[in-house]
């Protein structure tokens, strides 16, 4: 049996438009519109992914409870490099099957370019 929810007052949906304005006019906010379920599922991921990743940033090399070992931390952050790539070249992939325009990231274009053999160039 699904729990029901309760309405939300006037005022709290006002709280909570008023937090999503705050939140989209600071500087490094990104506003998005969601239009899939996979979509929102990733982005529920994301959200919770970049803070967990600036902690792991903040963290590395710390000893005791809350820090982590470099060798770990530098293979979480390797290992999360690999996956934004390889979903980059998916999105790349379906992008091109549907003849839609996919702008690679700046930030990948240049590691590409930084990675490639200099024979290449």
């Amino acid at each position: 049996m699904a729990k029901e929810r309760r309405r939300l007052t006037k005022e709290e949906i006002q709280g909570k438009i008023d937090k999503k304005v705050a939140l989209a006019q600071q500087r490094d906010a990104q506003v998005i519109q969601i239009s899939t379920y996979r979509g929102n599922t990733m982005t529920n991921i994301l959200r919770q992914f970049d803070k967990i990743y600036s902690t792991l940033k903040a963290r590395i090399g710390e000893t005791g409870e809350k820090g982590i070992p470099f060798e770990e931390g530098g293979a979480l952050m390797v290992e999360a490099e690999e996956i934004v790539l390889r979903f980059s070249k998916l999105t790349e992939k379906i992008a091109a099957k549907l003849n839609f325009k996919y702008y690679v990231p700046d930030e990948i274009e240049e590691k590409s370019k930084a990675t490639k053999p200099e024979a290449a160039r």
